[in-house]
């Protein structure tokens, strides 16, 4: 506590003082205020667990992976829940792409632009259909983002391709089917 009655963090030294017959003599005490460092590191480990806190949710799945050799350094349980896959150690972002040329769009645009968004893929093995969003890091040598399970969406936008084909068949086989008998009604009318 300081004279004002003021509470702070402090690193203290102690020495001992000593005679040269091996007499204690005193001690002297230095205190350094390290209130300042304290809140700094209470701040980081605070910002840090906020951080791992919304990595590990488990509602969107978070990645990250080194931009040189494109290995993944890190997976959360979400994302390896989507990927069906229990351990990333050997695994590359590159893997996550069934179209290797889409892989090397994916990377020219993340060194072009830093973000990318809604870059969609398809991952081969699974059948899964990802929205990646990603920004890189290029100076710092990485890549991190999340990963979004599109596959309900992309088979919903099949079938509603499939529908709208069925209409545009329908309306074309009818519109067909009535021309014959209105071009007879038309020329018996004349």
């Amino acid at each position: 506590v300081k004279k004002k009655g003021i509470s702070f963090w402090a690193k203290i030294r102690i020495s001992v003082f000593r005679s040269e017959e091996g007499e204690l003599n005193g001690y002297r005490m230095v205190i350094k205020d390290s209130t300042h460092h304290a809140i700094y590191n209470y701040r980081v480990k605070r910002v840090r667990d906020e951080y791992m806190s919304l990595f590990n949710n488990s509602f969107i799945g978070i990645f990250k992976f080194r931009l040189k050799d494109h290995k993944i350094l890190v997976l959360n349980a979400k994302a390896q829940e989507m990927l069906g896959i229990q351990s990333y150690e050997n695994l590359y972002f590159s893997d996550l792409f069934s179209d290797p040329d889409n892989f090397s769009q994916f990377v020219d645009g993340l060194y072009r632009e830093d973000v990318l968004q809604n870059c969609e893929t398809q991952i081969e093995h699974r059948g899964l259909w990802l929205s990646i969003n990603c920004r890189g890091f290029v100076n710092q040598g990485f890549a991190e983002g999340i990963l979004v399970d599109i596959s309900e969406k992309k088979k919903q936008i099949a079938e509603l391709e499939r529908l709208n084909q069925e209409i545009d068949k329908f309306i074309y086989h009818s519109s067909h089917d009535m021309r014959s008998p209105l071009t007879t009604i038309l020329g018996l009318t004349h």
